[in-house]
């Protein structure tokens, strides 16, 4: 069997919501932390799925050993939370719209 892969969740609010039920039923995936800069968000969604709640995308990245994370915020902040994991080797998952235009778009990739 494959081992389970260590997802983040940046971002607490209602489409970050909806993730809850996929990581609480996949076998494949654990979620190891949630961050949203809005500190009691992060622990209500953090204390539903049972892992650590972070004030920030930094310190979710910090604190937690990380394969992936998903990026569940306003377009405007993809592209800085994007870049951020992805020049530390960590896969980024982006909700959409991925972003608000073509420039930082091409700075993600």
């Amino acid at each position: 069997m494959s081992r389970r892969l260590d997802f983040g969740l940046v971002g607490a609010g209602a489409i970050a919501q909806t993730y809850a039920p996929a990581f609480e039923q996949c076998e494949t995936a654990r979620l190891v932390g949630v961050a949203d800069s809005r500190a009691e968000a992060a622990a209500a969604l953090a204390e539903r799925l049972k892992c650590p709640a972070f004030a920030s995308y930094q310190a979710l990245g910090d604190g937690a050993k990380l394969d992936a994370v998903v990026i569940s915020t306003p377009p405007d902040r993809h592209p800085e939370i994007a870049i951020h994991f992805l020049q530390r080797g960590v896969h980024v998952l982006c909700e959409k719209p991925f972003s608000l235009d073509s420039q930082s778009a091409r700075a993600m990739v």
